[in-house]
């Protein structure tokens, strides 16, 4: 089963992310935002960035992780492959990043991603996981 679902929404992208656990949401998140910037283009890592975040509010957290995330990509062209599981908590994330190199040889450019809102932003818990509702500014 994909972690992610695509919703409707009039001119952005809207995404449900749902996994078992916090870092799964975060893996999920991750091959989402490879799959807006380079669809299915094969990515293989060859670099990494180490990401550490922390807040006191999940969601915040979260929001931030995305966006970290998609500045790696329009900063450096670093188009995330994995995600490698350091230390994470509702509260805190220590993750390695692993990631190629944007190459118009190898990798299709989807349309830019300019940025992931706060609209409609959610992120939930529940006794079967983690869900988060995002919606992406194209």
């Amino acid at each position: 089963m994909t972690p992610y679902e695509f919703l409707s929404h009039t001119a952005d992208i809207r995404v449900a992310i749902t996994a078992e656990n916090w870092g799964k949401l975060l893996q999920s998140a991750t091959a989402l935002l490879r799959s807006l910037v380079v669809g299915d283009s094969p990515a293989h890592s060859n670099e990494s960035r180490t990401i550490r975040l922390q807040h006191e509010e999940t969601d915040e957290l979260f929001f931030h992780f995305l966006r970290e995330v998609l500045y790696l990509y329009d900063s450096e062209r670093l188009v995330p492959v994995d995600l490698e599981i350091v230390d994470v908590s509702p509260h805190y994330i220590h993750v390695t990043l692993h990631v190629d190199r944007f190459d118009s040889a190898r990798h299709d450019a989807e349309p830019e991603v300019k940025a992931v809102t706060r609209h409609g932003f959610t992120v939930t818990r529940s006794v079967g996981g983690w869900r988060a509702e995002v919606v992406f500014d194209v």
